[in-house]
């Protein structure tokens, strides 16, 4: 059993099929409970990955720059004004939690199937 204490779970889905998936470590360190297939697990930014992803892609295709300025639609708090990729890309501040298996579909701009990626989240 692997010793894994801060990613104890990855599941990674390619064109509907699943070739990857590990798991190990424990599920609760205090009772020493062992790490279990269907044990979920707690989320933390993780659409960050993805949406650098999206960015870089962008800046490769020479359709955005670090430099360009952005708007996107997220909590006037967030922001106090426009900020540059590189800001965006290095977010720090959103945390989430899921109570439910969820899945992302990731496709192309023509709706082209990519990928899915399995999210697991905090079962308490």
């Amino acid at each position: 059993m692997l010793n894994c204490t801060r990613i104890p779970k990855i599941t990674v889905i390619h064109k509907g099929k699943t070739v990857v998936d590990l798991f190990g470590g424990w599920a609760n360190k205090e009772t020493g409970a062992p790490w279990q297939h269907d044990t979920l697990t707690n989320v933390y930014s993780c659409t960050k990955a993805i949406a650098n992803i999206c960015v870089l892609h962008l800046i490769s295709h020479s359709d955005l720059t670090y430099q360009t300025k952005i708007n996107v639609p997220l909590p006037r708090a967030y922001f106090t004004e426009k900020k540059g990729n590189a800001q965006i890309i290095n977010n720090d501040k959103v945390l989430f939690c899921l109570t439910e298996p969820q899945s992302i579909l990731i496709t192309d701009l023509n709706g082209k199937f990519l990928w899915r990626v399995k999210l697991e989240g905090d079962p308490y």
